[in-house]
């Protein structure tokens, strides 16, 4: 009963952090036209995906289940690799670009890459998006 309640909770919690993610991602269309979002966009569209995907299940009332969640973070970690191989096509990268595609990597679950595009980050930079906001 804990666990179930508990399980919840985490559901509506995801939900709530992630509401303010943009709308569903753009479906992909049969002409192949490169995909020229901005970096932050891109990631924003990967990072959000979860919480969109959770408000989704809430308003069809799905109760939890696990192979959904395991399948929903599965999606969303494919997603996180096709926007950083998008990302990537538009080399040479700097800057921000360099920052939302190390937050990809991540995401992606590829810690090497990700350090690496780190590595490669300017270290003159000293605020990053997510410092300049504090």
């Amino acid at each position: 009963m804990i666990s179930k309640l508990s399980s919840v909770l985490l559901l509506i919690l995801l939900a709530t952090v992630s509401s303010f993610a943009q709308g569903l991602a753009p479906e992909a269309k049969g002409d192949a036209k490169p995909d020229k979002r901005p970096a932050q966009e891109l990631f924003e569209d990967a990072n959000g995906y979860l919480g969109r995907k959770y408000q989704e299940f809430n308003k069809q009332k799905l109760p939890y289940n696990p192979k959904l969640e395991a399948d929903t973070r599965k999606e969303q970690k494919e997603l996180a690799i096709r926007n950083a191989a998008t990302l990537e096509a538009r080399s040479p990268l700097a800057g921000n670009d360099l920052y939302y595609l190390g937050m990809l990597q991540h995401l992606a679950g590829n810690a090497d890459a990700a350090l690496a595009t780190r590595e490669g980050h300017s270290p003159k930079r000293t605020a990053t998006p997510t410092t300049a906001v504090r």
